[in-house]
């Protein structure tokens, strides 16, 4: 006898993506959450944290049994990001899904959950230079700057200001004296 309902096979999914955001550079660190859209609950499948430069991937084994609890024999995928807990966007929903699918995420403008630009920038910065930027150095023999930019992705004026800035908030005339102004205020 036939099954009228046979149950899909076991399969592993791979979703990559990247998530955008139009006015701040702070998409690093974010958690994206995979679910499997639904009538009722979304069910979540898995999750990934975004790299320095918003990517993520994600690959998660999707049993033929539990799609046939929710009545289907391909998931509908969609990509949620959080920051810090709190839900600032989606993907749209790719119904549907063949195994491996391509979820971008662009997050509204102005969303203060996410960090700000120099916030991204020293966070970067750190994990490839666990020093204080304001002892950088660019010159004939030394090129700090350029390395971190190459080495970030950060553009290198981006680099130098930041570097600056710890320099600007460090001194007084020359002296350590406490930060008159904190760095990223400059």
């Amino acid at each position: 006898m036939i099954n009228p309902n046979p149950t899909a096979p076991d399969l592993t999914y791979t979703v990559d993506g990247t998530v955008y955001s139009p006015d701040r550079a702070g998409v690093s660190g974010l958690q994206v959450s995979l679910v499997d859209k639904n009538t009722g609950p979304d069910v979540l499948l898995a999750q990934a944290v975004t790299d320095s430069r918003g990517r993520y991937r994600i690959s998660v084994l999707i049993t033929g049994a539990s799609l046939a609890a929710r009545h289907k024999t391909q998931p509908d995928l969609q990509a949620r990001v959080s920051a810090a807990g709190v839900f600032v966007g989606a993907s749209k929903v790719h119904y549907n899904a063949s195994i491996n699918e391509t979820l971008n995420v662009i997050l509204p403008a102005r969303s203060t959950a996410l960090a700000t630009e120099y916030e991204a920038l020293t966070a970067s910065l750190a994990t490839a230079f666990p020093g204080k930027l304001g002892t950088l150095q660019e010159n004939d023999t030394q090129q700090d700057i350029t390395y971190l930019a190459n080495k970030t992705g950060w553009d290198a004026r981006a680099v130098a200001m930041a570097a600056l800035a710890d320099q600007f908030g460090r001194t007084l005339d020359g002296r350590q004296s406490g930060p008159l102004l904190r760095p990223e205020f400059y």
